[in-house]
């Protein structure tokens, strides 16, 4: 884990997510396009579609 209090969620997904309380990162490791978490997004790797994640990006998100 990069940082103390942040924690790695394997949701038996194809994509991980780490949050802290001030917020999270979450790459999408599949080919797949996944649904978007809660959370305002401060920063994507790529254009975002219909509030889902594309193939392969990673997204930052705000608490």
């Amino acid at each position: 884990m990069p940082y103390e209090g942040d924690r790695m969620t394997d949701r038996s997904a194809p994509d991980l997510s780490s949050r802290s309380p001030t917020g999270g990162g979450r790459p999408n490791l599949s080919a797949a396009t996944v649904p978007l978490p809660p959370g305002e997004v401060l920063l994507s790797s790529a254009p975002l579609e219909d509030g889902r994640l594309g193939p392969y990006p990673t997204v930052w998100l705000g608490a």
